[in-house]
């Protein structure tokens, strides 16, 4: 019993030896130094599997932190993807969205307001008095109906842009991740939780590898739904079969589908919308 007692101290003094004066190292160590007094057999014994568990997830962030099928769309399981430019574009728009929702908010507490925030906030309100399925399909329906497609290289002049709400609100057009963002943004402001909402990069069949698309997905009674600009109408994943996911999005960052292949993003949305 002295041994599982003494178990948080020998990880701790275990990750020094390994790493000396690592991030990990300082904070897994200062945690465990922290927890040495256990004195019940019972204790002990879920002390020190609790322990194990805490090391794993700091140490191994990628396989803790690993996504179940039943969690994601494309009954796929996922674990967080490594720095690439899909980690770098989001990080820029979130950093937008954030600011678009502070702009919302004053919307909402004063008599001025942007006219793009207007035109969003009025798809918002609209969803926030419906429920399930039919808020998912107001919030598609509204937002390709006030968006138009429009190329990067045609808008900005460059290959790929991700634009906030917002920004595309007030240009009025935009490709895949626009709408797709717009629509994210717009669910989760409606009421939505934010674990029922994913944004999905997928490659599509017969289209060149480094090309991608980009969709937002819901959940609703444990379906994945999809708000797609290749199609009109919102369908279940599983009917998708022409993609293949390779990253998700949502609010705890990006994460990558555990398939064989890279997807190496140089351009944007693979074809305009159907319709």
């Amino acid at each position: 019993m002295r041994r599982l007692q003494r178990f948080p101290v020998m990880v701790s003094h275990l990750l020094r030896r390994l790493d000396p004066g690592s991030a990990v190292d300082s904070h897994v160590a200062h945690v465990l130094d922290r927890r040495t007094g256990s004195t019940s057999p019972g204790h002990a014994v879920a002390h020190g599997l609790g322990v194990a568990a805490a090391v794993l997830m700091l140490v191994l962030p990628g396989v803790a932190s690993a996504q179940s099928p039943g969690d994601e769309p494309f009954a796929g399981t996922t674990k967080v993807a490594p720095e690439n430019p899909v980690w770098a574009k989001w990080r820029g728009v979130e950093i937008e969205i954030n600011r678009d929702l502070k702009v919302l908010h004053d919307c909402r507490a004063a008599s001025a307001c942007p006219a793009p925030a207007m035109r969003f906030l009025e798809i918002i309100d609209d969803a926030r008095h419906r429920l399930g399925r039919d808020r998912i399909e107001a919030v598609n329906n509204a937002v390709n109906g006030a968006i138009g497609f429009m190329t990067d290289w045609e808008q900005w002049g460059v290959a790929d842009r991700w634009s906030a709400p917002l920004e595309t609100f007030s240009t009025r057009f935009g490709d895949c991740e626009d709408f797709a963002i717009a629509k994210h943004v717009a669910l989760g402001e409606a009421g939505m939780a934010a674990d029922d909402l994913r944004l999905v990069v997928v490659q599509v069949r017969g289209q060149p590898p480094r090309d991608y698309h980009v969709l937002s997905t819901a959940r609703d009674n444990g379906h994945w739904l999809l708000l797609d600009t290749l199609r009109q109408a919102i369908v279940d994943d599983v009917e998708a079969t022409e993609y293949t996911p390779r990253f998700v999005i949502d609010h705890r960052g990006v994460r990558e589908y555990m398939r064989p292949g890279n997807l190496l993003i140089s351009d944007a949305c693979v074809e305009r919308p159907a319709g």
